[in-house]
């Protein structure tokens, strides 16, 4: 008896191990261009063992953005949280176009994990690409994306409705080949950032056909992330293959220098 005990304890600690706990952020840096105390105050506090991150600015010295805020010697924000953090990461430019050499914003994937894959998946002619990565955490390799959407919300200083019509188009054929690059039944996967669409639009059922939404089945509070100093609007989604379970979903109380907040989302893979 007391063998059989022993044998079950050690299983059930084998199969806790297995089964390991992760922890998810996704985050739009807009307007950062440097790594500064809130941002680490923010990983600090939520501690995330995965982040994906949108408008991840990675540009060299000289190179300047509609906005006129990058620093003269550049911008390298991604590999600067990675070092101080302690993670891996990779990085992919969102547009095809400008030439790299004056690019300057895309989005990223840092994990406490080593990564086994990454690529840079384009997704349009333009602008727009899904930043992919394998990692193992635990006896399962899983598959983590990153990506931002277009906005479209407004043309100048006042709402179009032909602005945002042609944003709403944009984003759900961004968003049919999106499911078309995780396959039939995606397992195993976790897609997540910035997608522009608030939960009531359809353009989101399309990804809702194969991926649940983490705030939406475990999710506390309202969920908004935009504009972070005052959210009424959830744009930012953390989303997973329904063989992922989602231990709950919250949205960050820090938003000093941040554009949105982060959701966060514990999650356990088998």
């Amino acid at each position: 008896m007391r063998i059989f005990l022993v044998l079950f304890f050690l299983n059930t600690c084998v199969n806790e191990l297995n089964s390991k706990t992760i922890r998810i952020m996704t985050l739009n840096l807009a307007r950062n261009y440097i790594l500064n105390e809130h941002i680490n105050e923010l990983i600090e506090k939520e501690r995330p063992d995965i982040i994906a991150l949108q408008e991840a600015v990675h540009a060299k010295p000289g190179v300047t953005n509609h906005h006129g805020r990058i620093p003269p010697d550049g911008s390298r924000i991604v590999p600067e949280i990675a070092k101080k953090h302690g993670y891996y990461y990779s990085f992919g430019y969102a547009p095809n176009t400008p030439p790299e050499d004056i690019r300057y914003w895309g989005s990223a994937i840092l994990s406490k994990f080593k990564l086994l894959e990454s690529t840079r998946v384009s997704l349009t002619q333009r602008r727009r690409a899904l930043v992919k990565v394998k990692i193992k955490p635990g006896k399962s390799v899983i598959t983590c994306y990153s990506t931002h959407l277009p906005a479209g919300w407004y043309s100048g200083y006042g709402l179009s409705y032909a602005k945002v019509h042609q944003g709403y188009t944009r984003r759900k054929e961004i968003m049919h080949l999106i499911m078309e690059k995780l396959g039939d039944r995606p397992s195993r996967t976790i897609l997540a950032g910035d997608f522009n669409s608030i939960p009531f639009l359809n353009e989101v059922d399309v990804i809702l056909t194969k991926m649940k939404d983490a705030f939406m089945i475990k999710g506390k509070g309202h969920g908004a992330t935009y504009p972070s100093f005052l959210p009424f609007a959830r744009v930012d989604y953390i989303f997973t293959s329904s063989d992922i379970k989602i231990l709950n979903s919250w949205v960050s109380d820090s938003y000093e220098t941040l554009d949105h907040r982060a959701v966060m989302a514990d999650i356990k893979i088998d």
